[in-house]
């Protein structure tokens, strides 16, 4: 009984120095009974189950503190001076969302719970820079340029043209009048030539001899001349400047031998307001280069006249074929597709000179034979003609206009007023990349005083005049034909 007893005596100290370790050491187990877990809730059926309306999520909890920071006991001042009071423990416990769906909901039909982000390594080399940020700011910035520009719609390209055809977008196209000046003038250094002609000129005083057109009358009546242009500036931007070519009698005359007898040369200036409307003024056959041959003709293609006239452009069918550049993808398909009547072409204005009716001519002319005393006189033969070419330049300016009517992109129906009569033609381009057109019509639609009809002899004091070998009894077939270049 004393071993056992001293023993006991031996053993206490030891076991009240391991419970003051275990109290003071914040490292050991903390005193009083075992942590107990509770238990765990029975197994819900999957019929049960509700699907959380959001991810779960994590929150804090205060807890209070364990039992070794209890409070100390009055019989231990020197324990609470030794131990301050610890601050509130910190949990975290998985908060899970209240369910909002029902629990008889199909499983198909219940919302997955978001995955939380996850974070993956840069692998050296693939560090994201600030240069790397400004390119791709760059790459978007452009993008949406891009994006805006391809909404927002192309501006039309401005309309230039030659003699009597067009120009527009780098390529040519048919002619909008046969013989009405048209207002779109030149861009840049163009140049053409072609030729005109009629089966039958009333100013020959041969029309009444054939009633219908034959090889006969084309040989006898029928008349061609040759036409050229010359044409530099920039209507767009300044003033166009156009200086043409023609040659009077160029049939009969080959067969005399001078295919280039009664030249006269012609020139107008003109001025875009904006990309579809243009004015253009001038003179055609104005400057002739022999003057005596001039005024010695029996009769005069292209008498000189002044004009002043303006074109507009109205636009149908859009330009979607035309300012499209060679990145799109499409550009060769759209540029050769055909497009139906993509535009209107208005032509108005003033001309005198050619631009007269018949029974105004014929006024003019028995006026200057008069002035040269030769009404009621013997005169020369000269001294006459003079009179009579004098009578069907200038005069008084009537109206004049045009009207053509683009089918596609390569074939205009074009009617025209002369200041004499109507005119109905269609303008022919062959090639779409080349500037050659040919332009048939058929002229004299109307019956009015180049038939004879409407001629106020009493005015013009002429009861003895037989008017009928100046005019015609039928229409007039009319033919030109130009080849174009822009440089």
């Amino acid at each position: 009984m004393s071993v056992v007893a001293g023993l006991a005596l031996t053993l206490q100290p030891v076991a009240a120095m391991e419970q003051a370790i275990r109290v003071e050491s914040p490292s050991g187990p903390l005193p009083g009974p075992p942590a107990i877990r509770p238990p765990m809730p029975p197994p819900v059926p999957r019929e049960a189950l509700r699907e959380p309306s959001e991810p779960p999520r994590w929150e804090l909890v205060e807890q209070e503190p364990p039992s070794r920071w209890a409070a100390p006991s009055a019989t231990s001042p020197t324990a609470a001076a030794a131990s301050p009071a610890p601050p509130s423990a910190l949990n975290w416990q998985l908060v899970v969302p209240p369910v909002a769906e029902s629990p008889t909901q199909p499983p198909a039909a219940r919302p997955e719970i978001a995955s939380a982000p996850t974070w993956e390594p840069i692998l050296p080399g693939e560090e994201i820079t600030s240069a790397d940020v400004a390119r791709e700011v760059e790459a978007e910035e452009a993008a949406r340029q891009q994006a805006a520009a391809e909404l927002e719609p192309e501006p039309p390209q401005p309309t230039f043209g030659g003699f009597r055809d067009l120009y527009r977008g780098e390529r040519w196209y048919p002619s909008i009048s046969t013989i009405v000046p048209m207002g779109f003038g030149p861009s840049g250094f163009m140049a053409g030539i072609g030729f005109s002609g009629a089966d039958c000129r009333p100013e020959s005083r041969t029309c009444t001899l054939y009633s219908s057109v034959s090889a006969e009358s084309i040989r006898e009546v029928g008349e061609a001349v040759l036409d050229g242009y010359l044409g530099f500036g920039d209507s767009s931007r300044s003033v166009g400047v156009l200086i043409t070519q023609t040659s009077g009698g160029s049939y009969r005359a080959s067969e005399r031998g001078n295919t280039f007898e009664r030249m006269q040369t012609g020139f107008a200036l003109s001025r875009n307001f904006g990309p579809d409307t243009a004015l253009k003024l001038g003179a055609e056959g104005a400057l002739p280069w022999d003057q005596q041959e001039y005024e010695q003709a029996f009769n005069i293609e292209v008498p000189k006249s002044a004009f002043a006239v303006i074109s507009h452009r109205i636009r149908l069918n859009g330009d979607a074929a035309e300012g499209l550049t060679e990145a799109d993808t499409d550009a060769d398909s759209n540029r050769n597709r055909i497009r139906w009547f993509p535009d209107l072409y208005l032509t108005a204005g003033l001309g005198n000179g050619v631009f007269r009716p018949s029974d105004a001519v014929i006024r003019s002319q028995i006026q200057e034979v008069k002035r040269a005393g030769c009404w009621n006189a013997p005169c020369s033969n000269e001294r006459v003609r003079r009179a009579l070419t004098q009578g069907t330049e200038w005069g008084t300016p009537y109206p004049i206009g045009a009207i053509a009517l683009a089918i596609t992109d390569q074939l205009n129906l074009i009617t025209e007023w002369t200041g004499r009569n109507l005119n109905l033609s269609l303008s022919v381009q062959p090639f779409r990349n080349i500037g050659f057109t040919i332009t048939p019509g058929i002229g004299n639609l109307v019956r009015n005083s180049d038939y004879n009809n409407g001629f106020a002899k009493d005015n013009i004091d002429c009861q003895g005049c037989d008017f009928g070998n100046a005019v015609t009894d039928r229409p007039i077939f009319y033919l030109r034909s130009m080849i174009s270049f822009r440089f």
